[in-house]
């Protein structure tokens, strides 16, 4: 199994080489508001930036750019931000952070805010941590803070200064905006976007929403069979005529995956949970000892999936797992097979609603609870998969 080893780690470190942090294409303006094209280290920051790597051309050692120097810049395609000076409030949003304070405690910060919504209407956000606040300008209009904050009442209640509804019911002005658009109106990034967005389409402006995320549901369900190709080796620590080289067999494997998208860096992340359906039944004779195995089994890996989109229907992968085994009264000679765990990497592409991928997992030891026995127990795996839904 040692080669099929190699070949997964060889597949898994390609890919994870290929899809590294690039440069991409954009642009930077300096404080003489010279609009310069660059390509950009693009970290998709989960974090608002306070400085970014780029370069003029391709074999251009990087330069690192500051809040000082930059005043704007933007990934094509990807995000823009600006250098601005706004009041912020970092009052915690944490229920065990809680003052009993209503009114925000605004202090002058100049900032990258990261532009989501563009036109008539101008949204912002700027995220720190468990920090999130948004921002908003009408036309050329300064660009004003939302007010929002947590706290608690004199009974020790969690109530929450909205004012921020107020505020957007006087800004934006159009005759299809309803005093229910902002009454149930959440402080969350997709509810403010669409809120904007009609808003400019209201006022017949040419809105650009700069949030690039993809077309993905939060949960995707996919139908994943395929075929296993299972090492087995059964080692005792004292008496070597009871080791067993089982040795390599090919067989079946079903599973239904669960992927739920983590809601930040574009859809990129997620977490996959896949029960699975795999069996390995071999006989070997040793001196004149017949040797058998009878295992079967739901896998249940959980784990994280990495995505770099190649465009809006293809993509490749990478995902990490911890599997857990829960086996059906299985047996190695005679011996009762215990559940195991063991670790499980893979990577793979997709197109549309199809994908394939190749998985490798690790060593598992199923006869962990007898003293003198272990195994060594790992598959190579080749997956194909359709999107239910």
């Amino acid at each position: 199994m040692k080669k099929y080893y190699l070949l997964a780690l060889v597949i898994c470190s390609s890919m994870i080489s290929f899809s590294q942090i690039t440069f991409e294409k954009g642009y930077i303006i300096d404080d003489e508001n010279n609009k310069k094209e660059c390509l950009i280290k693009n970290i998709e920051w989960l974090n608002n930036p306070t400085e970014i790597e780029y370069k003029f051309s391709e074999n251009e050692v990087p330069k690192t750019g500051s809040i000082e120097d930059i005043k704007e810049f933007g990934v094509y395609n990807a995000s823009k931000y600006i250098r601005q000076t706004v009041e912020m409030d970092r009052s915690s949003d944490q229920i065990k952070d809680l003052t009993m304070v209503r009114t925000l405690n605004m202090v002058e910060e100049t900032v990258f805010l990261h532009q989501l919504i563009e036109g008539k209407g101008n949204l912002f956000a700027y995220y720190d941590g468990n920090l999130s606040r948004y921002f908003y300008s009408i036309d050329d209009d300064a660009i004003q803070p939302l007010i929002y904050k947590r706290y608690l009442n004199t009974s020790n209640v969690v109530v929450t200064n909205a004012r921020y509804k107020q505020q957007l019911l006087n800004a934006l002005q159009c005759p299809d905006m309803k005093k229910r658009d902002f009454e149930k109106l959440k402080y969350a990034k997709k509810e403010l976007q669409d809120l904007f967005l009609k808003f400019n389409r209201c006022n017949g402006s040419s809105d650009n929403e700069l949030d690039y995320t993809p077309e993905n549901n939060f949960f995707h369900l996919n139908l994943r069979p395929g075929l296993n190709i299972s090492t087995l080796q059964v080692n005792h620590e004292t008496l070597q005529s009871r080791n067993v080289d089982f040795g390599s067999q090919m067989t079946g494997r079903i599973g239904l995956e669960a992927e739920f998208f983590m809601p930040f860096n574009k859809n990129k992340w997620s977490v996959i949970i896949e029960p699975t359906y795999q069996y390995f039944k071999s006989e070997k004779e040793v001196g004149s000892v017949n040797n058998q195995v009878d295992y079967k089994s739901i896998e249940l890996p959980i784990g994280v999936r990495h995505h770099f989109y190649l465009n809006d229907e293809t993509a490749i992968f990478i995902n990490a797992s911890f599997l857990f085994d829960l086996n059906f009264d299985s047996t190695i000679n005679m011996l009762k097979v215990s559940n195991g765990q063991n670790f499980v990497m893979g990577a793979g592409a997709r197109y549309k609603k199809y994908a394939v991928e190749v998985r490798y997992g690790f060593d598992r030891n199923m006869l962990w609870k007898y003293q003198y026995y272990s195994t060594e127990y790992s598959t190579l795996s080749f997956i194909v998969s359709y999107n239910l839904f």
